[in-house]
């Protein structure tokens, strides 16, 4: 009787998934009658109890596949909720709809993870005639167990979310631009959820348990699913921000590609390479204030991004003044004070390139431009520059010293690394003769006042 049941609910249910409601019929019909007939009937009672008992170990195993039904059901639909959230917040699936898009992104991480918490309370509330239909039999436990699960299954699925966004209509985006959208997304739902489990998974659980308060009264065991939760957004988090920092070094790899270093005039202005960075820089910021919306706000920072963009082209220092580069062979054949001084740059540009999640907008900024500037360090020791392609580099360089200088949290490490530009551009340069400071701090100048003209206008 019990596997017709379930055969006939599974087939009358859509997606093969057995209802709550002819299973829990079938156990108040299996268990009850078989009470009945014990009661009524005049053989010995032994054989009268165990007749029940096999009623209430074939009811359990009903209720048990509607349980498991139901959290099946739970996952489905939380992963359709974060497949959602994709869509809404980042319709053509790339990092840079995600990062233009903060204050979308938010509501929508936000609504998604409201809506898991809501199926939590739905969930609940179809298993309790379940549990209710057989009170006793250690099935609460059970159901708890099975929803702590599923809620861990699903943040397992979430640390793999790249499948679920879908591509864009118009063009098929990078992976490296897909994977770094997905990350961010799953990222914020996972420490979103992390809050909310938190703090209401108990009051919600609870609510629909009020009748087995003597079966279970403890609080739920809801730290390690927590925690699971803030191991996946901070190892999403990682995931993120070095799939930003290597969109950017590839950008920024193009442009070593496609300029001719040794054919470039004189400087005239500040190259297209810093306004890639300052871009990237400031959607990372203006992106990642919305993640940590606690530290923007105690930083009185602005979440908007045509705003953080104009931060960073107005900063607040003077220009950063010219330092002398030199090759390190030439150094070394020079006076012991500057071997000294090479030895200490040399201790001194030892920059942390191992991965590590970051807890603030400023620390997300720092790291991506942290490893793009260690790429581009890299790239730079590739190329052969002529006298003015070495300058241009000095210039740009300078620039990008000045606009980042109060946007990272790990200043240090950012100056180490543009220190490394220059030094390798120098030991590459046919003729490195630097430019005046004068001449640099002007370019430099024009170019804050041409894009902070260009932003006031949009």
């Amino acid at each position: 009787f019990a596997q017709m049941v379930t055969d006939a609910s599974r087939v009358a249910t859509p997606g093969a998934h057995p209802a709550v409601e002819p299973l829990t019929c079938a156990i108040r019909v299996l268990v009850d009658s078989a009470r009945e007939i014990a009661e009524g009937s005049e053989e010995a009672e032994a054989p009268m109890g165990a007749l029940v008992a096999r009623a209430c170990r074939l009811g359990a195993e009903l209720a048990r596949t509607g349980i498991r039904s139901e959290m099946a059901l739970f996952g489905e639909r939380s992963l359709r909720a974060a497949a959602e959230l994709c869509a809404e917040a980042a319709p053509s699936a790339t990092s840079a709809d995600v990062l233009l898009q903060g204050a979308v992104v938010h509501d929508a991480v936000t609504k998604a993870a409201a809506a898991v918490m809501t199926l939590i309370d739905t969930t609940m509330q179809s298993t309790r005639p379940l549990l209710l239909a057989l009170p006793g039999q250690g099935l609460v436990r059970e159901a708890i167990d099975q929803l702590l699960r599923s809620l861990s299954d699903f943040v397992q699925s979430l640390r793999r979310v790249e499948g679920v966004l879908g591509g864009g209509a118009n063009a098929e985006p990078a992976a490296d631009s897909r994977a770094a959208a997905a990350s961010f997304l799953a990222c914020a739902l996972c420490a979103e959820l992390a809050t909310r489990v938190r703090i209401d998974m108990q009051r919600i659980v609870s609510g629909h348990l009020m009748f087995a308060q003597a079966e279970f009264s403890a609080p739920l065991p809801v730290s390690s699913v927590v925690l699971q939760m803030e191991d996946a957004a901070e190892a999403l988090n990682i995931q993120c921000v070095d799939l930003l920092a290597g969109e950017l070094a590839e950008e920024l790899r193009a442009f070593c590609v496609e300029t001719n270093w040794l054919t470039l005039p004189r400087p005239r202005s500040v190259s297209g390479c810093v306004d890639t960075v300052v871009t990237h820089v400031a959607r990372v910021l203006s992106t990642f204030k919305h993640l940590f919306p606690d530290a923007a706000a105690s930083a009185g920072a602005t979440r908007d991004l045509h705003a953080t963009a104009k931060e960073l082209w107005a900063p607040s220092g003077s220009i950063p003044a010219q330092k002398q580069y030199g090759s390190r062979l030439r150094q070394s054949q020079m006076s012991a004070s500057v071997i000294q001084s090479d030895i200490d740059r040399m201790f001194a540009r030892k920059v942390s390139m191992q991965a590590h999640a970051v807890g603030s907008p400023r620390a997300a900024a720092g790291r991506v431009l942290t490893l793009a500037l260690k790429a581009l360090y890299e790239l730079v020791r590739l190329c052969t520059l002529s006298q003015h392609g070495f300058q241009q580099l000095q210039v740009d360089m300078t620039m990008l010293r000045w606009t980042m200088q109060d946007c990272v949290e790990d200043a240090t490490s950012v100056q180490a690394l543009v220190d490394e530009v220059m030094t390798s551009a120098h030991e590459r340069c046919l003729k490195p003769d630097v430019l005046e400071a004068e001449v640099v701090e002007a370019l430099c100048e024009a170019k804050r006042q041409e894009m902070a003209d260009k932003l006031s206008a949009a």
